[in-house]
Formats: structure tokens, C-alpha cells, sequence
């Protein structure tokens, strides 16, 4: 190897050139530090090549496995049209299933009552009866649709004739009620529940049933300064004492006795209304007040002939009253006598006869016994 520096032949194994003292270079005088990172650079840059190429075959290789987007596009749309086609057919043969199903029809339209579409609701009842005519509750909902649609009159006629074709159809007189209710006619739901005869009815719209008045005594024949009450449950009573029919312009009963006439016939008519303002039956009473004598006597036994000492006279004594009584005369206060006890019948014929005062003095008329005895 040669000195860089003189030229001069250095042995091998040597670190210094013996001519000028040249330190002996360890790299080959052909390697330069710019070959060296030359080399390292191209190494690097084959090593991205290689990369590179890689990532290029194995996109090749994806791109030619990876199916082309129309193909996709084809495959897509022909499964969309078999579903759609599929779709349709099942729902042709559901539409008509339903179209002959009565209970489709009328839930159907029950839906579209209860969400006010009227119109659809029509229509769908009007194929549930088709289906079933006779069917039980459609004639209810149709009913309902009518009112729903502001035919209220129809609808009300429409529940009448249900109800006069069976009067227990519980439902048709709720639906009825309820028309009669919204439109304030509460003496008609009154006359609906009595005539239909249903406790059960009754019990549940009782605040539309009101019961008549009760008076305190019955008609017929009193005593003077006799005193009328009336009573009714819930309710207010009104009367009237000229014969005309009582509203709720008569006059009111307070609970302060009704006054009547001495001597003279007074007729009584009352009406109980309840605070829905519907209104009782009627109630009529005729009241006269005058003295009234007592029943005359029972007198026991009978006219006839009898032996002697066999019978005893006997009078029945009402009770709070008193009894006089003569032989051949005609009874009073003053010239009878008081019966207490049974009398002894007097031989030969005679003439009993006794009468009744009661304790305000009013005399009875005379009963009379003719007696044979021998």
C-alpha cells in the first residue's frame, strides 16, 4: 500500500509511513464517505421500492378479488325489486283478508272513531256490516259515527229502534244516554230509565231518576185544622193547591205544613226536581176537612125472638168513645144511658137502640135491635 502522502511503499501492517510519517488510512483509498452514504441511500430507497411494490400487488390483488360496483348495483337492485314484488303480493292477500274479515272491519273502524276520522270510520262499518248484518254492536257503532259527525237525531233514532228491538241492550242505552246527556236533556234519560226497567240502569244514572214526593197522610176526610206534610229524597218539592200542574215556578215546600181549608175540599199536587233539574211523577191528593161523626154502634145479636133470660144485649165500645144507650126511646147525651157491661134482654118486644160520641163530642147516627121475648 502506497503513502497518500509521498508515494511511498508501506509495508503491510503498518500504521505510519517510515519516509514522511503519513498516518496510514484503514479504508481503502477506493471507499469515500459520499460512496458510503450513497450506498446506504440506495439501500433505503430499494427497500421503499420493494415495499412499494408489495403494496401495489396486493392492491392488485384486492382490486381483481373485490366485485365491480355495478355488479353490486345489479345484485342490489334485483333483490329490491323481488322483495318489493314479494312485499306487494303479501300485502294483496293481507288487504284481502281483511276486506272479508267482520272483525278487521270493525276494529278498524272503532280505531278511526276514537281518532274523530269519521268519514273512514263510515266506511270501514259500513263493510263490517256488509259482512255480518246482524252482527252485534256494529249498529251501536254506527250509531256513534252519526253523532261523532254532528247527526245526533239519527243517531238517536238509529239507538230507539235497537232498544225497542231488545230492551236489555245495556249498550245501546249507554250510547243513547250519553247523546241525551251531552245535549242536556235530562227528563228524557228520566223516562228512559223507568221504562226500560233495568235496576242496573237505575242504579248507575241515578242522579237522573228522581222518586215522587210522599204526603204525610192519604186523601179523604179529616178533621178540621188536619195538617199536610210532604217528603223526597234529594230533591226539592214543589205544590200547587189550584189544580194546576206544579213545576219548578210553583210554589216551594219549606217543611211548614200545608194549609187546607175547613170545611172545604182542597187538592193537592206535588213534584219532586233534583239538582240535575230532572223531575218526578206527579203526586196528587184531595184532602176535606169537616167534623166527622163516629161509625154507629155494633149491636150483638140481631133482632129476633128468644127466650127469656138466654140472651144478653152486648154493644161494641170504639175505642175513646162512649156509648148510650135506652129501651124504647131514642138515645142522647142526656136520656141514655152509658153502656159498660152487657144488658139483660126484657121480656115482651122492645126496642134497643144505642149510640156513639167520641171524645170531641160528635155523635154517631142511631143503631137499633127489635127483641121478642118470651
Amino acid at each position: 500500500m502506497k503513502c497518500e502522502n509521498c508515494g511511498a511503499e508501506i509495508p503491510k501492517g503498518d500504521l505510519y509511513c517510515k519516509v514522511c510519517g503519513w498516518e496510514v488510512r484503514l479504508v481503502p483509498d477506493y471507499i469515500t464517505v459520499e460512496s458510503m452514504m450513497s450506498e446506504k441511500q440506495l439501500k433505503e430507497k430499494k427497500k421503499l421500492e420493494e415495499q412499494r411494490a408489495r403494496r401495489l400487488a396486493a392492491e392488485e390483488e384486492a382490486r381483481k378479488k373485490k366485485p365491480k360496483l355495478w355488479v353490486l348495483e345489479l345484485k342490489f337492485l334485483l333483490f329490491a325489486g323481488l322483495t318489493a314484488a314479494f312485499s306487494a303480493l303479501i300485502i294483496h292477500q293481507i288487504d284481502a283478508s281483511n276486506r272479508s274479515s267482520y272483525v278487521y272491519q270493525r276494529n278498524a273502524a272503532q280505531r278511526a272513531l276514537e281518532r274523530e276520522d269519521y268519514e273512514t270510520a263510515a266506511g270501514y262499518a259500513q263493510r263490517a256490516e256488509n259482512l255480518k248484518p246482524d252482527a252485534e254492536g256494529i249498529q251501536i257503532l254506527k250509531a256513534q259515527i252519526l253523532d261523532g259527525e254532528g247527526k245526533s237525531d239519527q243517531a238517536v233514532d238509529l239507538l230507539k229502534g235497537l232498544i225497542e228491538k231488545n230492551a236489555h241492550d245495556y249498550d245501546a242505552y249507554q250510547v243513547l244516554i250519553s247523546i241525551l246527556e251531552r245535549r242536556g236533556q235530562a227528563d228524557r234519560i228520566s223516562d228512559l230509565v223507568k221504562k226500560s226497567g233495568s235496576e242496573r240502569l237505575k242504579k248507575k244514572y241515578a242522579a237522573y231518576f228522581t222518586d215522587r214526593p210522599e204526603f204525610s197522610l192519604i186523601s179523604g176526610i179529616y178533621p178540621p185544622d188536619t195538617e199536610i206534610r210532604l217528603t223526597a229524597k234529594n230533591a226539592n218539592i214543589y205544590y200547587t193547591t189550584d189544580l194546576t200542574t206544579p213545576t219548578d215556578k210553583s210554589k216551594l215546600y219549606t217543611g211548614s205544613p200545608i194549609p187546607l181549608k175547613n170545611g172545604t175540599k182542597t187538592t193537592v199536587k206535588a213534584v219532586a226536581i233534583n239538582k240535575k233539574g230532572v223531575s218526578s211523577e206527579v203526586v196528587t191528593a184531595v184532602y176535606t176537612l169537616k167534623s166527622v161523626n163516629p161509625d154507629p154502634p155494633v149491636i150483638r145479636p140481631d133482632s129476633g125472638s128468644y127466650r127469656a133470660g138466654t140472651e144478653k144485649i152486648e154493644v161494641v165500645i170504639p175505642e175513646g168513645c162512649t156509648v148510650y144507650y135506652v129501651i124504647d126511646g131514642t138515645p142522647t147525651k142526656g136520656t141514655g144511658t152509658v153502656y159498660t157491661q152487657p144488658v139483660k134482654m126484657p121480656e115482651g118486644t122492645h126496642i134497643f137502640s144505642a149510640i156513639v160520641q167520641d171524645i170531641e163530642g160528635h155523635i154517631s147516627d142511631v143503631t137499633s135491635r127489635t127483641y121478642k121475648v118470651s
